[in-house]
């Protein structure tokens, strides 16, 4: 299955969960309660959307760049300075698929808390939520999908919120880069390398030594940050009962 597809999926999955919480809570879609869900909703797809449109973005851009970096003067191939600006227009779009997808599990959280405890907690983003399953004394830790969701943060969403959190207030993290010349009878060709960041690398990937391809890494980051979202949505769905009211 593909990327798109798996972000269909979410959207999806969002959608049915919205619909079928408004009519176990609300009655009507028309209160002030249904359109907070909705733009909650709303949000979510819109994040979705922004994460394939950067990786296709990204993977288009990685293709040009090889291209005009074969037919570029021989000279500047080598300057080091044309690798790192390729290697930072690479970044740009990473970093934003990162941002993109850490604010899709917020606004995940936001759904939650709103489903879950009402409309004063539509704020409380993935960390808040996580938080409160852990607390035995919370009620939101009954929930039977709560230890699903403490699990999937502690292997997946907490590796994705600490880099974007270091990368937004203390500095860049960025892997290597350097390019390859491949040979053949009839064709010459280079290829761009850039390494995912060692951070992710090692926690995402289990790669403690080894670099990891950031373009590769991107689609497979991609696909199971999709996968663990709407695993999350089927879950609610299934939790949702009419005496949850707000």
């Amino acid at each position: 299955m593909s990327n798109i597809d798996e972000l269909v999926k979410i959207e999806r999955a969002v959608i049915e969960f919205c619909l079928e919480c408004v009519r176990n809570r609300i009655g009507h879609m028309g209160t002030g309660k249904g359109r907070t869900m909705f733009e909650i909703r709303d949000s979510l797809i819109y994040r979705t959307s922004a994460v394939n449109w950067h990786l296709t973005n990204l993977k288009s851009l990685h293709k040009s760049l090889e291209e005009k970096l074969l037919n570029a003067p021989h000279s500047s191939i080598n300057d080091p300075s044309v690798m790192r600006s390729n290697q930072y227009q690479i970044y740009f779009l990473f970093d934003d698929i990162i941002f993109n997808l850490a604010s899709m599990f917020d606004y995940l959280g936001n759904l939650i808390g709103l489903a879950y405890i009402g409309p004063n907690k539509n704020r409380m983003k993935w960390n808040g939520i996580t938080k409160c399953f852990r607390d035995p004394k919370n009620k939101l830790s009954e929930l039977n999908f709560a230890k699903n969701v403490i699990e999937i943060n502690n292997k997946w969403v907490n590796h994705l919120m600490s880099y974007r959190g270091d990368s937004v207030h203390h500095k860049i993290d960025m892997g290597g880069a350097q390019h390859t010349w491949e040979y053949s009878e009839n064709e010459i060709s280079i290829n761009i390398n850039i390494d995912l960041p060692n951070s992710l690398a090692k926690k995402l990937f289990n790669e403690k030594d080894k670099s990891v391809c950031l373009i590769e890494a991107s689609s497979e980051l991609v696909e199971k940050s999709a996968k663990h979202c709407s695993e999350v949505l089927l879950l609610m769905k299934r939790e949702l009962k009419p005496d949850y009211c707000w």
